[in-house]
């Protein structure tokens, strides 16, 4: 199968992501699916997290009038593709499945 740059992505993703008992603690009570929900909940609440940091950019650009900054948005973008990679690998999916559906939702678009 040949993998396409959202499941390299996710390999990486995976490859670098700290987790376990050493990092989580609570794990180390937990058996393979409760962890598993664990880490998805946890990259979900990451999500979050990176969400509300960009509203705070977005708050400031409306009430400063003035333009976004790149450099203030790509840490938190980046952060976002980080923890929504995690979900999915936790959730089941692959980078490729995402992919996918992404294509097979815009083919349904230009219809």
């Amino acid at each position: 199968m040949d993998m396409g740059p959202l499941s390299e992505l996710q390999m990486f993703v995976a490859a670098n992501w700290r987790e376990g008992e050493e990092v989580y603690p609570l794990t180390a009570r937990l058996n393979e699916q409760d962890e598993q929900r664990f880490m998805r909940q946890h990259a979900l609440r990451h999500l979050h997290k990176q969400l509300g940091k960009l509203e705070t950019v977005e708050e400031r650009v409306d009430h400063a009038a003035a333009p976004l900054e790149r450099e203030q948005v790509r840490e938190p973008l980046g952060k976002l593709l980080l923890n929504l990679m995690q979900y999915a690998e936790k959730a089941g999916i692959t980078g490729d499945e995402l992919g996918e559906w992404i294509a097979d939702f815009y083919r349904k678009k230009s219809r």
